[in-house]
């Protein structure tokens, strides 16, 4: 008999077991084809993301946004539709889905091997696994623990046996960060200098706003996590449209003392295990899955959404300005923050001609083939939404500019100047898939072997330094110690990643992020690289690339990086200011990056109509 288990568990005490299997362990070596030294469903080299499966996942989490708005309005008494839902819900509900189907397909790789398997995981608290937020619920989708629950439940519905261990001391609910519960003075006076600064400006809103009751055609702004909040502000007020009311929303650490609502969160459950197994020749694997799906989603759901609803909105009405507005911006708080999208919602159903307004907050966005699920939600669910530059068919994506702050990220020339330090700019290698084609077993086994090559690389005497994720702990990895297995790995140090930009002679960015659009504004040396058979361009942004490919801005292949690095890089500065690569550069920033105004003055004309 063979046995499937979890990191968790400690293979020792499986004496009974003929061989024994991880769940998502990786051996990240070129000379084993499979990239695992285990691989026993062979997911080194499944992509169940097709573009057949995503539309087919997109029906169901339309169908699912429908159902679960029905028994959220019955539980709360309330009657709002299923759009106005999405605003708090979309987010989870959409992550859940796709990372509920990679889960699912991976269990039916077990059952297609027709072997003689066991799942073995501890015995969970199911009321432990349950997120209290949204925030909670990203960091237990890459816990062990509560991914085990996933697998065991759907196990169930293939009829594969899951062994049961008695439960352990659970570090589940531990914060991922060192210094948590660490004082840090540098931090609270920046803290208590923003809060001071936001009341000055929500003052002078406030007498500045007066003047709707002279004009009608004056509109009540408020924004939330927008970055550089003060130079919109005044951006805005220059261009004649009003001075906005900061809502800061800190999400409350106190939370209702409701017990868990067990009769919302099981119904499904009971109602489920009367559907019969899986049976690919007798059963609708889309409809089981979706029954199941939807059982698993209304009894895991975040306490936010269910018995923490009434408790949000009465801590909101203390905490909220009483006034009505017009538009309403964001860039982080509609994705990361349940108090603000609560009281978003609330906006919404109080005031129909509510303006939502969303601007981009990060790289990927209109280059992908495949839209992340940020993308996807914020130009479906709001108004509006304000690229850094680039253009769509849809009336509601207007062009608008960067974030001001990346425009500050200055080049510090002087450090670069004779030094030999290449930096590699990693990404986050994520356990466990949330649909993006970045988070695949495929992927990560590429990007990480990707990794150790360059790592080799001999660069005419240069230092190459790798930089790795600050928030890579979180995800369930730790590429610092993968990477450590190479010999003479050196890995950056600088705590703000300008600093490291600055220091360096060459950025070489391994993923389509913000970064690479950082350095180029620096004008620092950059080269980005990363496989684009696993993560392609959608057809609008593709000729964009193929330009800084044939220049060699862009790569793909890693023997062709390796060979121009060594037969450039004591040039690279003369490379990188030519005038084609410049106007390249200027070109794709324009583009992707821009600073200009006036696109942004016109964009704001029609949010303003």
């Amino acid at each position: 008999m063979k046995a499937i288990i979890f990191s968790e568990i400690d293979p020792f005490y499986l004496n009974k077991y003929d061989k024994i299997y991880e769940f998502h362990k990786w051996n990240f070596n070129e000379d084993n084809p499979k990239g695992r030294s285990f691989d026993l469903l062979n997911l080194s080299k499944e992509d169940f993301f097709s573009e057949k499966a995503r539309k087919k996942l997109e029906t169901i989490y339309e169908e699912l946004l429908y159902k679960i708005s029905l028994k959220l309005n019955k539980f709360h008494h309330k009657s709002f539709p299923p759009e106005t839902w999405e605003i708090l819900i979309g987010p989870w509900l959409r992550i859940s889905i796709f990372g509920f189907f990679d889960r699912w397909e991976t269990v039916k790789k077990i059952h297609i091997l027709k072997d003689d398997i066991e799942i073995v995981m501890h015995k969970k608290s199911f009321e432990k696994s349950i997120p209290k937020d949204f925030n909670d619920f990203h960091e237990l989708f890459y816990d062990d623990e509560c991914n085990s629950l996933i697998y065991s439940f759907i196990a169930e519905f293939f009829s594969i046996n899951v062994s049961v261990l008695p439960s352990y001391k659970s570090k589940l609910r531990e914060s991922t960060s060192p210094s948590a519960s660490l004082p840090n003075r540098s931090s609270s006076k920046k803290i208590n200098l923003r809060n001071t600064s936001i009341k000055i400006l929500n003052i002078f809103h406030f007498f500045h706003s007066l003047n709707s009751l002279f004009s009608k055609k004056y509109k009540r702004v408020l924004i939330s996590g927008i970055p550089d909040y003060l130079k919109f502000s005044l951006f805005l007020l220059v261009n004649r449209k009003g001075f906005p009311h900061i809502l800061d929303l800190k999400e409350s650490k106190k939370r209702s003392t409701k017990k868990i609502s067990y009769g919302f969160r099981l119904r499904n459950v009971i109602k489920i295990k009367s559907l019969g197994k899986y049976d690919s020749e007798k059963v609708n694997e889309t409809s089981l899955m979706s029954q199941i799906l939807e059982a698993f989603l209304c009894a895991s759901i975040p306490r936010t959404y269910l018995e923490d609803f009434t408790f949000v909105q009465d801590y909101l009405v203390s905490k909220t300005p009483k006034r009505k507005f017009d538009i309403v911006y964001s860039s982080t708080d509609q994705w990361n923050n349940d108090f603000f999208k609560s009281w978003l919602l609330l906006q919404k159903i109080k005031n129909e001609h509510l303006k939502t307004v969303i601007w981009q907050h990060g790289g990927t966005y209109g280059t992908t083939k495949y839209l992340t699920h940020q993308e996807s939600l914020e130009t479906k669910i709001y108004d509006y939404f304000l690229t850094w530059g680039w253009n769509s068919k849809s009336s509601k994506i207007l062009p608008f500019f960067a974030f001001f702050h990346l425009k500050n990220f200055i080049s510090q020339k002087e450090k670069s100047e004779g030094n030999n330090r290449i930096l590699v700019v990693s990404t986050r290698v994520k356990r466990y898939s949330k649909g993006d084609p970045w988070d695949s077993d495929r992927w990560n086994i590429d990007y990480v072997n990707s990794l150790k090559k360059i790592s080799r690389f001999n660069i005419n005497n240069h230092e190459i330094v790798f930089r790795v994720h600050p928030s890579q702990h979180r995800h369930g990895l730790d590429l610092r110690d993968i990477l450590s297995e190479e010999k003479n790995i050196n890995f950056d140090y600088f705590k703000n990643i300008s600093n490291s930009i600055g220091s360096s002679k060459l950025i070489l960015v391994t993923q389509n992020s913000t970064t690479f659009l950082q350095s180029f504004l620096a004008n620092i040396p950059t080269i980005c690289f990363w496989n684009i058979e696993i993560n392609p361009f959608r057809e609008e942004s593709k000729k964009d690339f193929d330009k800084l490919k044939d220049l060699n801005i862009f790569q793909s292949n890693i023997d062709d990086l390796e060979s121009f690095l060594i037969q450039n890089i004591n040039s690279i500065d003369n490379w990188w200011n030519s005038k084609e690569v410049q106007d390249a550069k200027n070109l794709f920033c324009q583009k992707y990056s821009t600073h200009s105004k006036v696109v942004g003055k016109e964009s704001l004309s029609v949010i303003y109509r």
